[in-house]
């Protein structure tokens, strides 16, 4: 899973790398700036589901759309924004 991420995002990079230094204070601010409070469970799904399989679920709305691209902007993944916006 680590190379999975890894290789979607940089702060994801930087996550595991604190986790497995030990810095979870570092890993905990950077959850707040990814995940703010008002972030939705479902967008986040989405995004893993882009991850691993490389596609989202069906019928995912416009107002969804956005919320992805938002998500993708914070956690700096540039390929699934290329996409959102090309879409």
């Amino acid at each position: 899973h680590k190379v999975v991420l890894i290789s979607s995002s940089p702060i994801f990079k930087n996550m595991i790398k604190a986790n497995e230094s030990n810095n979870n204070n570092f890993s905990n601010e950077i959850l707040k700036i990814i995940l703010p409070e008002s972030y939705n469970i479902k967008i986040f799904k989405e995004i893993f589901k882009w991850i691993y399989c490389g596609q989202f679920h069906d019928n995912i709305s416009i107002e969804d759309m956005r919320e992805i691209l938002l998500m993708a902007e914070n956690l700096k993944m540039y390929s699934l924004q290329k996409i959102l916006i090309i879409k």
